[in-house]
């Protein structure tokens, strides 16, 4: 997955904001809309446009933008059946 970095430190604006004005900078650039947004566990929002996700490793103002393709759910393995014993 590829991410667009954002950085927003001015604090009159709400994170909200911050993430509707790094989703158009995504759209302009790729063409797309991003899926999800990363961002520090302090700045977990409910967002309409994007799933909002919180992360540790990221600081305050950071937000990281993507698409998020499904994931491969795997198919478990049925375990072998056992063979009868012969009588």
């Amino acid at each position: 997955m590829i991410y667009l970095g954002w950085y927003d430190d001015n604090t009159k604006k709400k994170t909200e904001t911050k993430i509707d004005e790094a989703i158009e900078r995504y759209e302009f650039k790729y063409g797309v809309s991003p899926n999800v947004c990363l961002v520090s566990e302090k700045e977990l929002v409910e967002h309409t446009r994007v799933q909002v996700r919180p992360v540790r490793h990221l600081r305050l103002n950071y937000f990281y933008l993507g698409i998020e393709e499904p994931s491969l759910t795997p198919i478990p393995i049925a375990a072998p059946v056992p063979e009868a014993k012969a009588a």
